[in-house]
């Protein structure tokens, strides 16, 4: 992702997340309306003194607009080997002694848990 989109998605959730319209953070970060509006669409580039405006708007610390993206985080866990979903759906990382003990089945289970019987097929 190049940094122009990443920092453009970074405010507009940021911003979602406050609950504050494009107008209001604007107004607080002293820059046009339309001009954060082309920010968060990737259309401008802009410059540092405006982004530390709309980070001190955001009440954030300007290197969160520079950061990952939660959704870049979950695929750089899912690039990971260790990386396995949970059944709950939750992100689980397994270790090399919990591969070995790998049921029938596909599921992991921990020493002592009863292995491949105690789980629903």
């Amino acid at each position: 992702m190049k940094l122009r989109n990443r920092v453009a998605a970074n405010i507009r959730d940021i911003r979602s997340t406050k609950a504050l319209n494009q107008e209001a953070a604007a107004r607080i970060a002293h820059v046009d309306r339309a001009h954060v509006g082309k920010i968060e669409n990737a259309r401008h580039a802009a410059s540092l003194a405006t982004l530390e405006g709309i980070a001190n708007a955001l009440d954030v610390d300007p290197t969160k607009l520079f950061g990952p993206r939660e959704c870049e985080k979950v695929l750089a866990k899912r690039d990971d080997p260790n990386f396995r979903p949970s059944q709950s759906g939750q992100a689980t990382t397994t270790t090399a002694k919990q591969r070995e003990e790998t049921c029938g089945n596909g599921r992991f289970h921990l020493s002592g848990c009863g292995g491949a019987r105690t789980h629903p097929r």
